[in-house]
């Protein structure tokens, strides 16, 4: 038990419900705590450019929010395994730590992903992004020039675009973009452009 003298009041709630936890529960929270402290992941890894950047399974390209939605839609463990032959168990057992730490990322990508979705299905003539967009209030950023150029120039009514050259140094173009939109302050309704400087 922890000295109580000092203690604030969610700490003895969680003093509580520990108590009341089984040996392995207490186990498997103890872990879970120490991966969040340290903010390591056995098994799960952020690859950027692959699957959004999103957490995923290590050395796969398998989302640990496609895991969860599975999983929230009934499929058990065994159906999981077997639909998804390059997972082992071991791996489904850090997705889940990982959500039961970091459930509102997690639902926020599932959310992203059943909209980008539902968009996809149900705009039988092709809808522009930026109406796409619109709801959420989503900045666009992209690589398309000339196609955003064009649709902002029909419609200046969105929640910004900006619009790049590629640039191999993705650290010096982030730092770019950053101070564009800085400068420009609120972004509803500008075209942002940010260009590669000249070797």
């Amino acid at each position: 038990m922890l000295p109580s003298n000092n203690m604030s009041t969610p700490l003895r709630n969680f003093e509580a419900q520990l108590a009341a936890l089984s040996l392995t529960e207490k186990i498997q929270a103890l872990r879970m705590l120490a991966l969040k402290v340290a903010d390591v992941w056995p098994g799960i890894e952020r690859t950027p450019g692959v699957a959004g950047g999103t957490a995923c399974i290590v050395g796969t390209r398998i989302p640990v929010w496609t895991l969860e939605r599975y999983r929230q839609l009934g499929w058990t463990e065994a159906q999981l395994l077997e639909n998804f032959p390059t997972l082992r168990a071991v791996d489904l057992v850090g997705a889940w730590a990982y959500v039961g730490v970091y459930r509102d990322e997690v639902e926020q990508d599932i959310h992203s992903n059943e909209a980008a979705l539902t968009w996809q299905r149900s705009t039988p003539t092709r809808t522009s992004p930026l109406e796409w967009s619109k709801p959420s209030e989503r900045v666009v950023l992209t690589l398309n020039r000339r196609d955003f150029i064009r649709l902002h120039q029909q419609n200046p009514a969105h929640a910004g675009i900006v619009v790049c050259t590629q640039d191999a140094d993705v650290i010096r173009q982030g730092a770019r973009i950053d101070r564009a939109i800085t400068e420009v302050g609120t972004l509803a309704g500008h075209l942002i452009r940010v260009h590669r400087p000249a070797s």
